[in-house]
């Protein structure tokens, strides 16, 4: 079966990953559909594995979630980076916006994560990947907002993508089509897509 026109355009959505292998657990990001990421928990400390292994497995408490997403952004370690994405698929504010919060803070080792994200098939992480890629500002992420801004199903990615852009440092060369991006938007028929893009159009002149 051929991907939505969403994620083929982004062309990002990695292979599955069957199985599991003991020591290096092998996951679906957010269990409900987002990144496939290998993970050796038993390279963490001890004190954190549980708290990636019981994300990994399904948050069960909104309450455990929160914690755990403290303790692992707390840890500022490279390898939680995809365990992190993981936290934005679960339906809990607060610890997506912690999630975001230290993926943002990490920079651009979390890019090749977040991208994946984007293209995960859970409009959740797409939105909430986009927010943190916005706020790390690499403009090596312009396409894929634009395409975002344009394609994402649904207005709540579209705003995101619209956001995002409007974060970026864009090289003078790629201003030309972003700014064509927030105009060919604002006949949207959702009414908070085409605000995201004049507020957004706005924040990029201000820059």
């Amino acid at each position: 079966a051929q991907k939505p026109p969403f994620q083929r355009a982004l062309s990002l959505r990695p292979r599955p990953t069957p199985g599991c292998r003991r020591g290096s657990v092998r996951m679906m990001s957010g269990v409900n559909g987002g990144i496939d990421y290998d993970i050796d928990v038993s390279t963490l400390p001890s004190s954190l594995r549980g708290r990636v292994e019981y994300i990994m497995g399904g948050p069960d408490s909104p309450v455990s979630l929160i914690e755990a997403a403290q303790e692992i952004s707390e840890s500022e370690l490279e390898d939680v980076l995809p365990v992190l994405v993981d936290v934005l698929g679960f339906n809990n504010p607060v610890a997506a916006s912690i999630a975001v919060d230290a993926l943002a803070r990490s920079g651009k080792p979390s890019i090749p994560y977040l991208l994946k994200g984007v293209s995960a098939f859970n409009y959740a992480v797409n939105a909430y990947a986009l927010r943190a890629l916005g706020y790390i500002g690499d403009p090596s992420v312009t396409d894929v907002c634009i395409v975002s801004a344009l394609k994402a199903p649904i207005p709540n990615v579209r705003r995101a993508g619209l956001r995002a852009l409007g974060s970026l440092a864009h090289k003078k060369d790629r201003l030309g089509e972003v700014i064509e991006t927030f105009l060919g938007v604002l006949d949207d028929p959702d009414w908070s897509v085409r605000y995201a893009a004049v507020a957004s159009l706005q924040n990029l002149l201000t820059q």
